[in-house]
């Protein structure tokens, strides 16, 4: 056999033997580094996804939590602007003519018309016309679009109620006197006026506030209700967002109210208050939100270390770091609890460090951070190193 053959025919039993040792070495060795060792230093879970081998600089938790500070008990103080709330009459009067005069007689006859406006006939409550009549003779007649109010002798001052149905957005008063075969008859008008009486409706009137977390207790509204018009005698409803809180009625005199709201009512955001009259015309003042705080500002953060990487962490003997940087240069005070493993923080400086290799624990974890001062923390990590 040629030299040649016999060579190659050694290299290849020499690479079959060392596959086969690779091979075996790869069944012997632990999952994690077989899996780690075939995919390029990924390590690879049970649902077929990768991810790199822990190391030096990873990071296991990080999160910006802002601004804490413990404000148990604390109270604070919504005010709001007063509020005009009611349903009122409201009268204009107005001078249609000063002076005219009216006559007739068999063969002829002088009448006067006299035209105005109504502006908001929708809700006008109601309308009447005054006037001073001096009488010589015969009646005194009054249309009002053709309609007639009225036919009678006059004397002094005169009121006529305008009747509703009546009335349009341009209308036409007439005066007239009665005719008479054998005499004149006549009046003079003056001083006429006409005066309207609008319903003003402004039954509702709503406050918006909103709710920071801190802001999660109990609260009490008060305000102080005045009455404008004598005679207002209207029930007053307070709502909640839509939810009534309360139902009352009012006379007309001057009280204070306090309406105690449970926590379960009001929502961290924006909330609304709704104020509903059903007659009567008030205003409310000094109306003023006071809401407590159950709030002790305590953080609680999760993270989970795998089996994989806590084996890790043991063998190459990382460092696993908790790095706080602050935002404010001022003391800051405040407790850590990592897995119930409690310690303080108290410094001036922008940020603290401290390892945590005891303290952590393979499987899930927590960390909770409870503020004794107002602290800002820019950026909490935990990481390797």
């Amino acid at each position: 056999m040629p030299e040649n053959q016999i060579s190659g025919s050694s290299i290849g039993v020499l690479i079959f033997l060392i596959a086969l040792f690779f091979v075996v070495y790869l069944l012997l060795i632990p999952a994690a580094d077989r899996d780690e060792l075939l995919n390029n230093g990924e390590i690879t879970d049970k649902d077929g996804s990768t991810k790199k081998s822990l190391e030096s600089g990873s990071i296991l938790l990080s999160e910006s939590p802002g601004i804490l500070r413990n404000s148990l008990g604390e109270e604070i103080v919504h005010d709001f602007s007063s509020i005009s709330i009611g349903i009122k009459s409201e009268p204009e009067v107005s001078t249609l003519a000063t002076r005219f005069d009216i006559s007739s007689q068999l063969f002829s006859s002088k009448s006067q018309d006299v035209v105005f406006s109504i502006k908001d006939l929708e809700n006008l409550e109601s309308a009447s016309i005054f006037f001073v009549a001096n009488q010589e003779k015969g009646d005194l007649i009054v249309e009002l679009n053709e309609h007639k109010i009225l036919s009678s002798q006059s004397s002094g001052l005169e009121q006529i109620v305008l009747p509703i149905s009546y009335l349009q957005g341009e209308n036409n008063l007439r005066f007239s006197s009665s005719r008479s075969f054998f005499t004149k008859t006549k009046y003079i008008i003056s001083d006429l006026r006409l005066r309207e009486s609008f319903e003003i409706i402004n039954n509702q009137q709503t406050k918006s506030f909103v709710l920071s977390d801190l802001e999660d207790g109990d609260a009490t509204l008060s305000y102080s209700i005045y009455c404008n018009t004598p005679g207002s005698n209207g029930r007053l409803r307070v709502f909640l967002n839509d939810e009534e809180i309360s139902s009352e009625f009012l006379g007309c005199f001057n009280q204070n109210e306090d309406l105690e709201i449970s926590s379960e009512k009001l929502d961290t955001g924006t909330n609304n208050l709704l104020f509903e009259i059903d007659k009567g015309d008030y205003v409310l003042n000094n109306l003023r939100l006071v809401i407590g705080s159950e709030n002790e500002g305590v953080l609680r953060y999760k993270f989970s270390i795998p089996e994989k990487d806590m084996d890790i962490i043991l063998t190459k003997d990382l460092d696993v770091l908790l790095k706080v940087e602050f935002g404010n240069s001022d003391e800051k005070k405040l407790d850590i609890n990592i897995n119930n493993n409690e310690f303080s923080i108290s410094t001036e400086d922008p940020s603290y460090n401290r390892l945590i290799n005891s303290m952590i624990d393979e499987g899930n974890n927590f960390i909770e951070i409870s503020p004794r001062n107002e602290v800002d923390i820019v950026d909490l990590t935990i990481k390797t190193e």
